[in-house]
């Protein structure tokens, strides 16, 4: 399962402006009617976000881009689906571990919400 967040480098939220609700029927490989762009867009997102020569896996970078995503499309499932397809496609595609991004996915969820619960004392 995927733990995902908020915004991107390159405004990931407009993308889904642009979009007429083909993509929610299913990603290219399955809806002949999409033409890819949503995905593309989403995994240049992935792909700069992922580019910051700092020394940081490219599974934790990955991770705090999901994480944003996440927390801004809360309570949105459909969106949060999306965004898992999406996200496990690209890192699929990338040779990712699937197991450390939702790893260090969780790890970011238990810390927004202890940070959350500390805020509100």
């Amino acid at each position: 399962r995927w733990y995902v967040g908020s915004k991107s480098h390159a405004d990931i939220s407009s993308l889904f402006k642009y979009l007429d609700g083909e993509i929610l029927n299913g990603l290219r490989i399955n809806n002949p009617r999409n033409n890819g762009y949503a995905e593309r867009v989403f995994n240049v997102c992935c792909y700069v976000s992922m580019q910051c020569n700092d020394g940081v896996k490219a599974e934790v970078k990955l991770a705090m881009l999901l994480f944003n995503l996440f927390t801004r499309f809360i309570g949105i499932t459909l969106m949060t689906e999306l965004i898992c397809s999406l996200a496990t496609e690209f890192a699929i595609g990338h040779f990712l571990s699937i197991q450390m991004i939702n790893q260090h996915t969780s790890k970011m969820c238990i810390e927004h919400s202890t940070r959350k619960q500390v805020s509100m004392k």
